[in-house]
């Protein structure tokens, strides 16, 4: 069912490989790309919300996050785990059920990502703690792997 990208199945040997490890940013990058697959006909979450055209959303959502602005956290390795940037994907799909509703479009695109999220969240905590357990055995902290 769900392949992760694994190449063929050649003798299938049982060898206990290590998997590669990511660094923190690619862990983080490829949640979000997970995401967007969800959202990719409109775009609705790729960007922030325009001001200008929807005045009162300030009025209604406290604090507005959208993929871009979680993309520009990475680069500053804002994010020290998997959790924090779940939570800024479940702010931002929050925001878009409390702003349109949970059955307009937006809101139904919201829940196919929302629903998508929680199909691969594991397996990016997975690889968040086998980096987590690389760097350890190499003595560097995950900030300077993300930096």
């Amino acid at each position: 069912h769900g392949s992760d990208g694994g190449e063929g199945g050649e003798g299938s040997q049982k060898a206990v490989i290590k998997p590669k490890v990511l660094n923190p940013a690619e862990i983080l990058y490829n949640l979000i790309d997970m995401c967007k697959k969800r959202d990719k006909v409109n775009g609705y979450f790729n960007t922030p919300v325009d001001l200008e055209l929807y005045k009162d959303y300030t009025d209604i959502v406290e604090k507005p996050m959208d993929f871009s602005t979680m993309e520009t956290k990475i680069e500053k390795a804002e994010y020290s785990s998997v959790e924090e940037l779940k939570d800024d994907i479940e702010l931002m799909l929050n925001n878009a059920w409390k702003y349109n509703g949970k059955d307009s479009p937006v809101g139904k695109v919201a829940k196919q990502v929302d629903s998508h999220l929680k199909r691969i969240i594991g397996t990016a905590r997975m690889k968040w703690q086998a980096m987590v357990e690389d760097c350890e055995e190499r003595k560097v902290t995950v900030k300077d792997e993300i930096l």
